[in-house]
């Protein structure tokens, strides 16, 4: 909806944007009460109030980005296969990066992971933000979709410990473990 005559705008093509179309207001609009209607015809880019909305690319580029870069595909071909500046992809990938460091913490909110008879895979990443590095430690059980992710600053702690004393009842180890 748009705040100039308060009516719903129609998806409309144009050959001149990136991606081949924006919003359209097609209603009628009195300027004064006495005045005949006239076309509101007020266009709205279609990638107003995304996060798209300041990019150069596309909006296939875009996902197909995140789609590649998901699935753990190298910038030099994504750089490639999309027709994308490898600059622009590196930029793109760190951008991902910092919005997962933000969603991060929504996933340790969900029940135990781990236990008897369960196979626990803890792995670790580093996102370099200029000159900080940042670790994020994932633990997923396998054959189920619990994950806690955790960053830190400091890879040389002992990180298992730290993460299970920092959920409590959420990590649950094999009761041989020697891994703390």
């Amino acid at each position: 909806m748009y705040p100039k005559c308060k009516k719903s705008l129609t998806l409309i093509h144009d050959n001149y944007r990136t991606d081949g179309f924006r919003w359209k207001c097609c209603h009628t609009l009195k300027k004064y009460a006495l005045s005949k209607p006239e076309p509101c015809d007020t266009f709205v880019e279609l990638r107003r109030g995304t996060f798209f909305e300041k990019s150069n690319l596309s909006i296939f580029q875009i996902i197909a980005f995140f789609n590649l870069w998901v699935g753990l595909a190298p910038l030099k071909l994504i750089s490639t296969q999309l027709d994308i500046g490898h600059q622009t992809c590196v930029d793109l990938a760190s951008f991902c990066r910092e919005v997962l460091l933000y969603v991060l913490p929504r996933f340790n909110e969900q029940e135990p992971i781990g236990g008897e008879n369960k196979v626990v895979e803890i792995d670790e990443c580093n996102f370099s933000h200029f000159d900080t590095p940042i670790w994020v430690f994932g633990i997923v059980e396998r054959g189920s979709e619990k994950l806690i992710m955790k960053t830190v600053e400091d890879r040389q702690t002992p990180i298992l410990s730290e993460i299970v004393e920092d959920f409590p009842g959420r990590v649950q180890l094999p009761s041989n473990s020697d891994y703390c």
